[in-house]
């Protein structure tokens, strides 16, 4: 494959790395999401399984139908206040993400004990909706800053090796620290309930504020 080096400056390791970490709320978020939001909403919300299936669905059919919009607006945009098309749409998901992701984890807040699970339902889908928005916003904007950031393909090899490093490194993180908060839980709880839902909560509350704030 012929270099598309036009003699531009290369960019520094402390380029390289604020890049690599800039997908990693999205790839935290999505390993919480796919390893412990179906038993979070069966074990704790006490969603029947078809009910906590179908609010994933509606997750990842949002996700389908938001990330050709995004790709075709990202290119399409000038990006505001000075800020580059591509990273105002990594900016517009990454609040998204960080606003609507931990009330998924969250029992119902106007919710009381007779509250129906339709209602619970309605409660949970919208933050659904805009956690795959934002999420889709953020990976379609962090991919499509490497062609911009660079022409020359060694650095662009780089940069996507990297982003994928940081995605590994990120479902270590959810996953080592799930087993020690497990492992070290005074209560000794083997089973996340409505009235103990300390192990799957405690692990996005623990994940969300140690590693993203």
């Amino acid at each position: 494959m012929q270099s598309r080096d036009t003699g531009h400056m290369p960019l520094s390791l402390r380029q390289k790395l604020s890049y690599g970490v800039g997908h990693v709320l999205n790839d935290l978020c999505a390993s919480i999401w796919f390893s412990y939001l179906l038993i979070y909403l069966h074990s704790v919300v006490t969603f029947s399984n078809r009910m906590a299936g179908n609010l994933m669905l509606i997750g990842q059919v949002s996700d389908a139908l938001c990330t050709p919009f995004i790709g075709y607006e990202s290119d399409r945009t000038n990006g505001f206040c000075g800020y580059g098309k591509r990273k105002s749409w990594h900016l517009i998901g990454t609040i998204c993400v960080a606003c609507s992701f931990p009330f998924l984890f969250i029992q119902c807040l106007p919710c009381q004990d007779n509250t129906s699970d339709i209602a619970k339902f309605i409660y949970y889908a919208p933050f659904v909706v805009i956690f795959q928005f934002g999420w889709a916003s953020t990976q379609i904007s962090h991919l499509s800053l490497i062609p911009d950031l660079t022409d020359n393909e060694g650095e662009r090899v780089f940069l996507n090796a990297l982003r994928y490093a940081f995605t590994v490194i990120s479902n270590l993180i959810v996953y080592v620290t799930a087993w020690l908060l497990l492992e070290f839980n005074e209560h000794h709880a083997s089973k996340a309930t409505p009235d103990a839902p300390c192990n799957g909560m405690t692990i996005t509350q623990f994940i969300y504020h140690k590693y993203l704030y």
